[in-house]
C-alpha cells in the first residue's frame, strides 16, 4: 500500500491517477517527439531553412516577434521568413518544457556582439505541426562575447 494521501483510499488515488493520465497529462508519451520537433524547427528558423519551417508548421502559422507594439506580429510563411532574415543570430539552448502540445524554450540569443535571455513559446496542433510561435525577451538585451553563453544550460526530463 503506497497510499501517500493520509486523506484518500488506494482506489480514489487509483482513480484520480487513471483520470489525470487519460486527461491532461495524456500527451506525455508524446512528449519527447514534441521536443524533437520543437529543436528541427528552431534550427530550420535560425538557418532560415523555409523549407523546413514549411514542413514542421501549419500553413497559418503566426510568429509573435513582440507584443509591445504593433509591426510585430508576422503570419505565414514568406513573412515567417523576412523576420527571420532580420534577426539573424545564434540561439543558446538552455532548457525546455514540454507540455500538453506547448514547447518552451529558454534560450540565450546573441546577434552583433548583443545577448539577450529569451523565451521562446511553441503551440502545436493536434497534428502536431506548429501554429503559434511567441518570443519572449525575459531580460535586457546586453553586450556578449559571441559564441558564448552567459548562463549554464540545464536538462530537464520532458518524458516524466
Amino acid at each position: 500500500m503506497n497510499n501517500y494521501n493520509p486523506h484518500t483510499s488506494d482506489t480514489v488515488d487509483m482513480i484520480r491517477w487513471i483520470q489525470e493520465m487519460k486527461g491532461e497529462s495524456s500527451d506525455r508519451p508524446f512528449r519527447d517527439m514534441q521536443e524533437k520537433l520543437a529543436d528541427e524547427l528552431m534550427t530550420a528558423l535560425e538557418e532560415n531553412d523555409m523549407e523546413d519551417v514549411a514542413e514542421l508548421c501549419a500553413p497559418n502559422v503566426r510568429l509573435i516577434g513582440s507584443l509591445e507594439d504593433h509591426g510585430q506580429i508576422f503570419e505565414g510563411l514568406d513573412e515567417i521568413r523576412g523576420y527571420c532574415k532580420q534577426y539573424d543570430g545564434h540561439a543558446y539552448e538552455l532548457t525546455t518544457i514540454v507540455d500538453r502540445y506547448r514547447v518552451t524554450r529558454i534560450i540565450e540569443f546573441h546577434a552583433k556582439n548583443r545577448s539577450q535571455l529569451t523565451a521562446i513559446i511553441l503551440d502545436m496542433n493536434d497534428d502536431c505541426k506548429f501554429v503559434r510561435i511567441e518570443i519572449r525577451p525575459l531580460g535586457p538585451n546586453k553586450p556578449a562575447e559571441l559564441n558564448k553563453p552567459s548562463v549554464i544550460p540545464f536538462w530537464i526530463d520532458n518524458s516524466l
